[in-house]
This record gives structure tokens, C-alpha cells and sequence, in this order.
């Protein structure tokens, strides 16, 4: 594994800069206007943007190796993120106050690969790497595990409206 910088682009990928330190950054997502955006460092904080990517601060979620982060769509309202520890090492986390606070969830611990949310936040996905997929339909306060089998989970991802959701399924360890 090699640290580098999380790189951005406004211009679809026209030019790329970067503002953040080389660190092991293994998670990021994005507000739907691009505008505000929450990463993770292996072993690591999340840190947040709300500038597009030009300045970061770290949030006071736990120091720990994180899997995934997600959010919400939001921009003008509250901005709700999750985390998800890797390797039963970390807990799920939520913040619904733009990352100000973190609240652990009432759910097993990992080892989670992947979390993906609504565009308002209220609907979750998270996935297990060799484990169960949850799903929340209030914003991480209740979760429940559904017919997806167990199965070394590699990514997930939600529609807008968090009705429809996609899961990707890796060959297992080793592959």
C-alpha cells in the first residue's frame, strides 16, 4: 500500500489538484454538488471539506482503520455522514450534524467494507466483508440484516431515494 493525496477535479476531469497531505486515504464521498466532502486515512481521522477540496480539517471521530465513509446529498441543510470500521477493529459510526459529533451505532461490529446513503441521509447500506448486508431506514438508529447472503462484500451503493440499491461481490479472501 502506498500513501499518496486525494486529487480533485471541477472540470470533469480536465485538471486534478491537490490539497491534502500524502496519507494511506482509503474512503471518500461527495455531496451531490461536489462541494462538500468527507475522506478517510487508514488507521487514521476522517477529515472533512466543505470547499470543494481546498481545505480539510479533521473531524473528533474516533482514530481507527476505516473502511468507508459516506453521505448525504445535502448542502444547505445538516450534512449526515457515516463511517464504517474495518476489521472489527471499529464500530459504525454517525453524524448527523455535519461531523461536529459522533454517535456510535446500535449495530454488530465489522469488519464493514462498504457504506452508501441516500441523497437526505435517512436510508443506509452497509456491507461485511465475509458477512451480512443491513440496511436503515431511519438514518442508523435501527438496522436490519436482509436476505443478501454472507458473502466478502466489496462495495454498495444507493440510488437518490435509497430504494434501490446495488451490492458487489468479491471471490472472497485471496483473489
Amino acid at each position: 500500500m502506498y500513501g499518496g493525496p486525494v486529487y480533485t477535479s471541477t472540470e470533469f476531469g480536465a485538471t486534478w489538484s491537490s490539497h491534502t497531505p500524502a496519507d494511506y486515504w482509503n474512503s471518500i464521498a461527495s455531496s451531490a454538488d461536489g462541494t462538500r466532502l468527507v475522506a478517510s486515512v487508514a488507521n487514521g481521522p476522517i477529515c472533512l471539506s466543505t470547499n470543494s477540496g481546498t481545505n480539510w480539517r479533521q473531524t473528533s471521530a474516533p482514530i481507527t482503520n476505516w473502511a468507508s465513509v459516506g453521505s448525504s446529498a445535502r448542502r444547505n441543510q445538516t450534512w449526515r455522514l457515516r463511517a464504517a470500521g474495518l476489521l472489527g477493529v471499529g464500530p459504525f459510526y454517525t453524524s448527523s450534524n455535519s461531523g461536529a459529533t459522533w454517535t456510535q451505532a446500535d449495530i454488530l461490529a465489522g469488519p464493514w467494507d462498504s457504506i452508501a446513503s441516500s441523497a437526505d441521509g435517512t436510508r443506509l447500506i452497509v456491507a461485511a466483508y465475509g458477512g451480512p448486508i443491513f440496511t436503515s431506514t431511519n438514518s442508523g438508529t435501527a438496522w436490519t440484516s436482509n436476505n443478501a447472503p454472507n458473502g466478502y462484500w466489496n462495495s454498495v451503493a444507493s440510488s437518490a431515494n435509497g430504494s434501490d440499491l446495488v451490492a458487489a461481490l468479491s471471490l472472497g479472501p485471496g483473489f
